[in-house]
């Protein structure tokens, strides 16, 4: 048994994401089919770029809500509480609203592939 307390704060890519995130891994895996666990806190406003997930992602609200978007048009602001299937290869951006702050915890399958557009702008 490991226990992870609070996680790892990750030095965070200012190319993947538009205002202020912190980002602490709970787990990091080698292994593509192993999940990558990670809690991530949203400044109001703060939204990730778009990026997609080879196995998928659950994403589940901690905190106040979180808008989330794919590349379809579905766009929804998810409240607290809540859990988000992301679809393998489906590209998406999420982040919080512009009020408030958010927290999230993500499950994701798969090296994330990461794109330059931001999230709310294409």
């Amino acid at each position: 048994m490991k226990v992870v307390d609070q996680g790892e704060v990750q030095p965070v890519n200012l190319d993947r994401y538009s205002g202020e995130v912190e980002v602490r891994s709970l787990r990091s895996s080698v292994n593509p089919l192993d999940p990558d666990l990670l809690k991530v806190h949203y400044e109001p406003g703060s939204i990730t770029n778009w990026h997609t997930h080879p196995g998928g992602q659950y994403i589940y609200v901690l905190q106040n809500s979180v808008l989330i978007s794919n590349d379809r048009g579905e766009s929804n602001e998810v409240t607290e509480g809540s859990l988000v299937v992301v679809q393998p290869g489906e590209r998406h951006w999420h982040g919080a609203t512009q009020h408030l702050s958010a927290e999230i915890l993500t499950i994701s399958f798969g090296v994330t592939r990461w794109e330059e557009i931001e999230g709310g702008s294409s």
